[in-house]
């Protein structure tokens, strides 16, 4: 039943100010942010300067923790991005979805 499903989702965010004396260029952004050397780093000028990373996919096999003490094997991929806000701004973030657990 499609109202049953029990979904998990999971993150973290890190935020830092870089250590520059003034904001990254838009090239700057990018050799930052180039974190596949097969993709582009998305670039946007307006309303702010705004650059994001490709997603690096990194695969995962491991327990995961239950309630119950059951024994539950995770597999899967989990998606990390990084982001360049106003050339100063870094946000880093990684998450997972689990569907249909229980």
């Amino acid at each position: 039943d499609v109202y049953k499903r029990q979904v998990i989702a999971c993150g973290e965010v890190r935020t830092c100010l870089l250590q520059t004396s003034g904001a990254l260029s838009r090239d700057g952004s990018a050799r930052l942010l180039r974190l596949r050397p097969d993709e582009r780093v998305r670039v946007s000028e307006r309303p702010n300067p705004y650059a994001v990373s490709p997603d690096l996919l990194t695969g995962v096999d491991c327990a995961l923790p239950t309630a119950s003490g059951r024994q539950v094997r995770g597999v899967g991929t989990v998606a990390a991005r990084a982001v360049l806000t106003g050339g100063r701004v870094l946000q880093a973030t990684a998450l997972f979805r689990a569907d249909d657990v229980g």
